[in-house]
């Protein structure tokens, strides 16, 4: 389906994210987490991200979610002591509602522009929008397709034109911390591979392949991340 949603069931069985109410995002079935920084070309756009850091696997961790931890990206418990509000108020709509659908000669781009985080990938070697458009060319497809890849939160998918499926990398399930030196707070925190995020109120998100969350606790879209922390 070209919804940009994972549809294997031992990912949904074994791994899971739980929003604690006003508190961390518990992660669950031992998820690997890392830490990655983004890279840029010679024009300061946004090329790759390269890996730094990676945390022992446990099978359950917290993650700091107010933005306040001194453990961060773990939780310290500070939360409990500044008050922290964490309500969450994201669009409940479904991915493939969302999405605005352009057409291009050789591929589909999806585009939920509400779920972008600002990270700035999609802008690389004339926009990935043209790239997709004009993807009868061979060189201009791969960079829509990676460049929509790249797009952590997962607001651009590309698809294949002839059957609509979503082309994804083939990342397992997984978590990077985010780490962006235009920045100097809290950046979001990208879930990889379809791992499920359960509410505060017990149900759970839409599942889609790749989603940021909130680590600044000043999204407006809470859980999900909106790009806030660039002017925190």
């Amino acid at each position: 389906m070209a919804d940009g949603l994972s549809t294997d069931k031992k990912t949904v069985k074994e791994y899971r994210v739980i929003i604690l109410p006003n508190g961390p995002y518990l992660v669950k079935g031992g998820i690997p987490i890392n830490r990655v920084r983004v890279t840029f070309d010679e024009l300061d756009t946004p090329l790759d991200y390269e890996v730094v850091e990676s945390y022992p696997v446990k099978e359950t961790q917290s993650l700091c979610r107010c933005g306040n931890s001194a453990t961060r990206p773990f939780c310290d418990g500070t939360h409990t002591k500044i008050y922290f509000s964490g309500r969450e108020k994201a669009d409940r709509k479904p991915f493939s509602k969302k999405a605005r659908k352009l057409v291009g000669r050789n591929l589909i781009l999806l585009d939920a522009r509400d779920l972008c985080m600002g990270i700035g990938y999609c802008h690389r070697a004339g926009s990935t929008w043209v790239n997709a458009r004009f993807s009868d060319n061979p060189v201009k497809r791969d960079l829509a397709i990676l460049t929509s890849q790249y797009c952590p939160a997962g607001r651009l998918v590309a698809c294949d034109k002839e059957t609509g499926e979503p082309i994804e990398q083939d990342w397992q399930p997984s978590i990077s911390i985010i780490e962006d030196p235009r920045v100097h707070t809290n950046c979001p925190i990208w879930l990889k591979g379809g791992i499920p995020v359960e509410s505060q109120d017990g149900s759970t998100y839409e599942i889609r392949f790749r989603v940021t969350l909130c680590s600044c606790g000043k999204s407006r879209i809470m859980p999900f991340c909106d790009g806030r922390h660039y002017y925190a």
